[in-house]
């Protein structure tokens, strides 16, 4: 039995300027497994079997799914397993398509009093431009009872 050891970093060893970034691309997959799972099978965002929208030539992802791609660093990556979400708002001002490969930045931008901490967060299309797809808050609670409040900043 192989044992696999998870590991987050706390409060105190979390450092402002620390950052932590992740790749995706975009799939037609990702697409029709996330209408599946939200509910949400708006015909601009669902790609046909060749990965096409019957609707339109180039299907949308939709918004949640770029902004769960947050979740995806601030759970796995930095501050990591432990972490919840409490509250978060998004404003997007840019879409995404199937093939489109995305850069998801987080970065601790300030220590509070203990335990809260301020994350700027960023989603950057790769080799096309910055895409500042939201600004808002998340407020965080680690399962361990340490509270994370991350700020969303426009880029």
């Amino acid at each position: 039995m192989k044992v696999q050891t998870v590991r987050n970093r706390t409060w105190a060893e979390l450092q402002v300027g620390d950052t932590a970034t992740i790749e995706r691309a975009c799939a037609a997959q990702d697409l029709i497994l996330f209408a599946h799972v939200s509910g949400n099978t708006n015909p601009l965002m669902l790609p046909d079997a060749s990965g096409h929208s019957s609707a339109v030539p180039d299907p949308v992802a939709p918004s949640m799914w770029v902004g769960s791609l947050i979740s995806a660093v601030l759970g796995n990556v930095m501050p990591g397993a432990g972490t919840l979400y409490q509250s978060q708002s998004l404003a997007f001002r840019k879409r995404v398509h199937v093939g489109d490969r995305l850069r998801v930045t987080v970065k601790c931008s300030e220590k509070r009093a203990e335990p809260t901490v301020v994350f700027e967060t960023s989603i950057a299309k790769m080799r096309v431009f910055r895409l500042p797809n939201f600004v808002g808050a998340a407020l965080m609670l680690s399962l361990l009872g340490v509270l994370l409040l991350f700020v969303s900043r426009g880029m």
